[in-house]
């Protein structure tokens, strides 16, 4: 995927309705990261906490369009905005990776999954 462009969405997941520096915080946060890095954002997405990534909006949007391939990349302050709960967090991780989807973070650049080639595989 070095050798193409990487069209991303921006995830952003509060943890309140009411906080809107740390949602500035994490929209510059991720703004910077893909500048450095030279990935074109096509949409932004947010979600409050609070309920499961299967019901938050924002999610399902972000990956009905990784889905559909309108982007190959989603970008995420870190890896506890996709879920708290690291089941979910796997589930998802291994469905972007089996579509050649990366996830990454700034901290952590891409998202590796560890148990991959290990005959593990999840659909969401």
């Amino acid at each position: 995927m070095d050798d193409i462009k990487k069209k991303a969405v921006c995830y952003i997941k509060l943890g309140s309705q009411n906080n809107e520096i740390a949602l500035k915080v994490q929209e510059e946060k991720l703004e910077r990261f893909a500048k450095m890095e030279g990935i074109h954002v096509v949409r932004k997405l947010q979600d409050v906490s609070g309920s499961i990534s299967a019901s938050r909006p924002g999610f399902i949007e972000m990956k009905e369009m990784c889905l559909n391939g309108e982007v190959n990349c989603v970008l995420v302050a870190g890896v506890d905005r996709i879920s708290r709960d690291m089941e979910e967090v796997f589930t998802f991780l291994d469905c972007m990776d089996s579509r050649g989807i990366d996830v990454m973070t700034p901290d952590m650049r891409r998202v590796e999954i560890p148990w991959r080639g290990r005959g593990i595989e999840s659909e969401i």
